[in-house]
């Protein structure tokens, strides 16, 4: 899909000759490489320069419109994808997660009805309680948060799908995380 990629990415360049001033035509483009560097990562390829670019546009969005929710939501998504990145790779995705977390809790801020931002700050706090288990550290508290979360993201939007899924893995895995260790898995 490269080559799709790279025309969509054309086309979004060339909205953006024509106006600049569009924060959602610079979302847009974010979000396209965002995902372009998602399916280069599945495909074994480094994914990195796509998410830089990515974060440059969503940058340019918030200077244009500084309370834009969804460019915060899709900027936590890049860090999140970041903090993945280097996760799978047995580097210390902490300082990527923490600024998922600010950049979602951004978007919280300016639109808490947004489902999503809830779901995708749930789904840091998940990875990080994953991340907390593979390096010796109770992700209790982690996963208790990102629960909590999600939540939120049910309330805000009860027929978001994500948000249930993601509860429900994020609940299984903390349930896991306590049968490890003796405790009763369903007493969370």
């Amino acid at each position: 899909p490269t080559p799709l990629y790279r025309e969509a990415e054309a086309d979004a360049g060339e909205s953006l000759q024509r106006d600049p001033s569009v924060p959602d035509a610079w979302m847009w483009r974010g979000m396209l490489r965002c995902n372009w560097g998602v399916h280069l990562d599945q495909a074994g390829l480094d994914p990195i320069p796509r998410y830089e670019a990515a974060a440059g546009d969503f940058a340019k969005a918030l200077e244009l419109q500084p309370r834009f929710a969804k460019a915060w939501l899709w900027q936590g998504n890049v860090a999140l994808n970041r903090g993945l990145y280097d996760q799978m790779r047995g580097r210390d995705p902490e300082p990527w997660y923490d600024r998922a977390a600010a950049d979602l809790g951004r978007a919280i801020e300016f639109n808490p009805a947004l489902a999503e931002a809830w779901t995708m700050r749930g789904r840091v706090g998940t990875h990080r309680g994953v991340w907390w288990e593979v390096t010796g550290r109770d992700p209790g508290p982690v996963y208790a948060s990102a629960i909590a979360d999600l939540g939120k993201a049910l309330e805000a939007n009860p027929s978001y799908h994500d948000g249930w899924i993601t509860r429900g893995m994020t609940r299984v895995n903390w349930g896991i995380y306590r049968y490890r260790r003796g405790h009763d898995p369903t007493a969370l």
